[in-house]
């Protein structure tokens, strides 16, 4: 979050024209921003605290099929698709938005085990078929990822003119636009991850 705002402050000082005095105190603030962003300690500790909210879902979705979102930390510290100024949207960047019909958290660690994963992973949220919903999850799927393409939230092998190589169920989208579709798709939203310093 400190790191989000110092990059808006900067933004701000950029496009408009301050007094000196008023450039002192806001050099002075985007110090302190970046020095509390870039302080090992606060990000461990962040970590640990992303770690524990995880386990402490796990017995909540042992066995549970559905939609899964995930992430690694760059990508909520650094948005892929910053939001202007002006803009009512928020921020907007890579998420996973997979599924699975067999458990959420093992399909999960399935994708993100082994030496070639920089950070651990943040699963973000769950989302589950209800009783009464009365579609399939490979139905859901498709109506989840369609809907994306849709709003113009393709990732880099959606339809992307950039040549990045990446997974086709990559994103740039926020959860805020995702727990929307899966309101609209009645799925039972859980949250596994607030991401304070998200989007």
């Amino acid at each position: 979050m400190a790191r989000q705002i110092a990059s808006r402050m900067k933004s701000v000082m950029r496009r408009h024209d301050f007094s000196a005095n008023t450039r002192v105190v806001l050099d002075r603030n985007i110090a302190a921003l970046e020095k509390i962003a870039t302080d090992t300690d606060l990000i461990e500790d962040e970590q640990l605290k992303a770690e524990a909210v995880e386990q402490s879902v796990e017995d909540r979705l042992k066995g549970c099929s559905g939609v899964y979102v995930f992430t690694y930390p760059h990508y909520l510290r650094h948005p892929t698709h910053p939001s202007a100024e002006s803009e009512k949207m928020l921020d907007r960047t890579l998420l996973k938005v997979g599924f699975t019909d067999k458990d959420i958290l093992e399909r999960v660690n399935q994708e993100t085990s082994g030496t070639g994963v920089p950070e651990h992973r943040r699963v973000l949220r769950a989302y589950l078929l209800t009783e009464d919903n009365g579609q399939t999850n490979h139905k859901i799927e498709r109506q989840f990822h369609d809907l994306l393409d849709s709003a113009g939230h393709a990732g880099p092998k959606r339809g992307s003119t950039e040549h990045q190589r990446g997974g086709k169920e990559w994103f740039y989208t926020n959860v805020d636009f995702l727990d929307k579709v899966a309101a609209l798709l009645e799925l039972e939203i859980v949250e596994t991850d607030s991401a304070e310093y998200e989007l």
